[in-house]
């Protein structure tokens, strides 16, 4: 009668045991820590029991509590508890997590928990209040109720205990600052040994870094010949006014000068280079506390050319493209005044060059061009450049050269000269072919003087008999080659 009593005794306790197991198979998820790259590292206590054999365990994640869930990895060793997930970014949103292990027991997977998500925002105060979520909802037995606050210490670049708060996902921290961004992190810690950190939050107040100013253009007075720069206003809400920056020869940024208030969004430079070269131009908005903006995409003057040829009575007008407009440009508008009149457009241009012909001698010709943008009514305008024509024209008398050979040693040449040249032609340059071979040349003579004695030489170049001489003379400019 004992021994029938024993065996349901011992039947009863293998059924216990195997309960156990099962309940004991599963590993524990117990932390999930943030870092600065906002990659995650899980920790959890590994299963009790694994019923005499292990594989691994597999790490399951999702953006969303209610799935679905990916697997991202797997750990094959049973003694390893944690995992960094190097493919998350926590820093943008929470993220879930559950671990599961593969071993010869029935297979039970850990709590999901969630990535701790900071959220830092400035009260009217200055002040900062914190607000995160929960790792587990509710709490693991486990999980500390007392949650650590962690500042940003500016001057030794690392983050410091300032304080803890028992029960509660909401923290007001009355530290202010003017000029620098404020870091924070909520650390909790478990009863197992790890510490779940959150996300980072970051304090801007109001005045720290203003919005980026975006340059609407770049233009040149024609009058003064000044710099005009305008850009749109900052959208922060305590802009005190915007500093104008222009690029140095060392490719870094100077300060020519500033504006006060949030709604002036012009400067002019009084000591412009735009009319010499082409000029960059940056802006910067600065709050009450001297903070600055990033700059934008920088601005730069069109800077316009020309080259005389006087004696085809051409103007080669040249410039440099206008750039970092968002839209980019649809081309270009030449505008023309002659003899100090009022400004007409030229013609209209995709390229940025053009050649002006038919100039007058008796005229004068200014130019500047004006970039128009591909959208909306964005322009911006060049210098002014003019070109006060001195073009080669004549009295009439057709420029004509006369050769005489003489005594069979020399030839003569005879031009008649134009004396509306005076002033503008210095000299003439002789050339000369024999018998169709290229022209060389042979002498040059001042003008005033309209003739030339060719004497042949060398002579031994030149047999008796009869024979071809070619001659063409070019009038050169004053102080030209």
């Amino acid at each position: 009668m004992k021994k029938y009593l024993k065996i349901p005794l011992l039947f009863i306790v293998l059924l216990s045991f195997e309960f156990v197991d099962a309940q004991n198979s599963s590993p524990s998820l117990r932390c999930l820590n943030v870092n600065a790259f906002g990659h995650v590292t899980l920790t959890w206590v590994p299963p009790a029991d694994t019923c005499s054999f292990f594989e691994n365990y597999y790490i399951y994640k999702s953006t969303n509590s209610i799935g679905p869930y990916s697997l991202i990895d797997s750990v094959p060793s049973y003694n390893t508890n944690s995992y960094v997930d190097l493919l998350s970014n926590a820093q943008l949103n929470s993220i879930f997590y559950f671990v599961e292990s593969n071993s010869d027991c029935v297979s039970i997977v850990s709590d999901t928990l969630q990535t701790i998500s900071l959220t830092v925002s400035e009260n009217l105060l200055g002040e900062a209040g914190l607000s995160w979520t929960d790792l587990h909802s509710p709490s693991l037995s486990t999980t500390d109720t007392q949650s650590l606050i962690f500042q940003e210490n500016v001057l030794l670049n690392s983050l410091e205990l300032i304080d803890s708060v028992q029960n509660t996902n909401i923290y007001i921290d009355s530290f202010t600052i003017c000029n620098d961004t404020v870091t924070y992190q909520i650390l909790i810690s478990d009863s197992y040994g790890c510490t779940s950190a959150s996300s980072y939050g970051f304090l801007d107040p109001d005045g720290l870094q203003p919005s980026m100013v975006t340059i609407d253009s770049v233009s040149v007075d024609p009058i003064t010949g000044n710099a005009i720069i305008g850009w749109g206003p900052s959208l922060s809400s305590d802009v005190a006014g915007y500093i104008i920056y222009v690029e140095n020869n060392f490719g870094g940024w100077d300060s020519i000068g500033f504006v006060l208030g949030a709604s002036n969004t012009f400067y002019i430079d009084p000591v412009s280079m735009v009319n010499t070269n082409s000029v960059i131009y940056n802006v910067a908005a600065f709050d009450k506390c001297g903070n600055k903006s990033i700059f934008g995409p920088s601005h730069n003057s069109i800077f316009i050319t020309s080259t005389l040829d006087t004696c085809l009575g051409e103007a080669a007008l040249e410039w440099n493209d206008y750039l970092n407009w968002p839209s980019g440009i649809s081309g270009y508008e030449l505008y023309l005044s002659v003899n100090s009149g009022s400004y007409s457009l030229l013609t209209s241009i995709t390229g940025s060059s053009f050649i002006h012909k038919g100039l007058s001698r008796t005229d004068s010709y200014c130019y500047f061009v004006r970039a128009i943008g591909a959208i909306g009514f964005n322009t911006a305008s060049s210098n002014v450049i003019c070109a006060f024509t001195d073009t080669i024209s004549s009295i009439g008398v057709p420029f004509s050269l006369v050769a005489e050979a003489r005594d069979s040693v020399k030839n003569v040449l005879t031009w008649n000269e134009d004396t509306s040249w005076s002033n503008i032609v210095g000299s003439y340059n002789i050339f000369r072919s024999y018998d169709g071979a290229n022209f060389q040349p042979i002498g040059s003579c001042s003008f005033g003087t309209s003739f030339f004695s060719d004497t042949l030489e060398p002579l031994f170049y030149f047999q008796s008999g009869e024979g071809r001489f070619c001659y063409f003379v070019v009038p050169i400019k004053t102080g030209l080659d």
